[in-house]
């Protein structure tokens, strides 16, 4: 298996520089025969920022996100969940729910 370090080198060179986190992975196995998911399990680390230091986690069942907020709030940041029914079912995460996002500050580049 590709190791995180080995990942990060074909990132571009600007982001290999970024910290990183290696997520918390969930058992993708659904709970019941008749669930059908058009996505991962861990769809849920599609984070919304709201600002450098916080971010919102939407899941379909709060207590899936633990692990993922936990380490991020080591990292420091302030984490709110919301619950987002059905996320793994249609293939949804906070970047589709929130595509049409405007800020009152406007675009900022991460470089």
């Amino acid at each position: 298996p590709t190791t995180m370090k080995g990942k990060l080198s074909q990132l571009p060179e600007k982001l290999q520089k970024w910290d990183t986190l290696q997520v918390p992975v969930l058992d993708q196995t659904p709970k019941e025969k008749e669930d059908i998911y058009l996505a991962s399990a861990n769809i849920y680390t599609n984070v919304l920022p709201l600002s450098p230091e916080k971010v919102l986690i939407f899941a379909h069942e709060p207590k899936e996100v633990e692990p993922l907020a936990e380490a991020l709030e080591k990292k420091g940041l302030e984490v709110l969940t919301t619950r987002l029914r059905h996320s793994r079912l249609f293939g949804g995460g906070a970047h589709c729910v929130t595509l049409d996002t405007v800020r009152d500050d406007g675009p900022e580049s991460s470089f």
